[in-house]
């Protein structure tokens, strides 16, 4: 799953800039560093791999979800629903049926 930067870096509270074509995020103390097309990424000074290559659409810059937030220190739950869920602790047990319709029915 692919979300815009701008998007997941306003919902984590991060600091997003564009410098150069290069896209940074510093959150949490940790500085990541992107560039479009590549699947290559520079986390603290150590450069790591991606599971797909960033990329720009519609004048946005997507990113692979689990990727990015996995860096922050984020859990990815999601269901067959298209319901996605970012949390920064084990929250398996808390998605029960009634929880998804909930959150499904406020969309």
């Amino acid at each position: 799953t692919y979300v815009t930067i701008r998007f997941l870096g306003e919902m984590l509270g991060a600091d997003v800039d564009y410098n150069d074509g290069k896209i940074i995020i510093e959150y949490n103390g940790k500085k990541l560093e992107l560039e479009k097309n590549s699947d290559k990424a520079i986390i603290d000074g150590a450069e790591i791999t991606l599971s797909g290559a960033c990329f720009i659409e519609n004048s946005r810059t997507l990113v692979p979800l689990r990727s990015i937030s996995d860096l922050f220190g984020k859990e990815v739950f999601w269901d067959d629903s298209g319901v996605i869920v970012i949390s920064s602790k084990d929250m398996e047990d808390l998605l029960d049926e009634d929880m998804i319709q909930n959150l499904s029915d406020r969309l």
